[in-house]
């Protein structure tokens, strides 16, 4: 009997689960908390919300996928990922379109979820995303 290679389908029965996500809001910070000199005499000066993110696509699976162009606003943004196969493998790359360039921005092995940040211009990106 043939044994199975690790990076078949096969391993894959838990499905590898990818949501990218959250496109990073970006807060500017108003310039009368930024500086000293504007500060009130009753204490220090308030900080900025936290940033918020919003889901704009996600992709459960396995195998290889090249995903459709979404858009970004911001320089930064975050991909949520989860890796549920002991023995599977994840690689998500991230282009900018038109930019062969490409982010690494998930390499795991084995079981693992994290949140990975890219930091790119503004515009159209894509992803490719290698999961067995």
């Amino acid at each position: 009997m043939k044994a199975r290679s690790r990076w078949t389908p096969f391993w894959a029965i838990v499905a590898v689960l990818l949501v990218l996500g959250y496109l990073y809001l970006s807060v500017t910070e108003d310039s009368s908390t930024s500086s000293p000199s504007s500060r009130s005499a009753a204490g220090p000066a308030t900080r900025p919300a936290a940033p918020s993110w919003t889901e704009v696509a996600s992709w459960t699976g396995s195998g290889i996928k090249e995903t459709e162009t979404f858009q970004t606003n911001s320089r930064e943004w975050r991909i949520t990922w989860e890796l549920r196969d002991p023995n599977g493998m994840l690689a998500v790359i991230a282009y900018e379109d038109g930019n062969p360039m490409p982010h690494v921005a998930v390499n795991q092995s084995g079981v693992g979820k994290d949140v990975s940040y890219v930091r790119t211009a503004p515009g159209p990106h894509y992803l490719n995303i290698n999961g067995a």
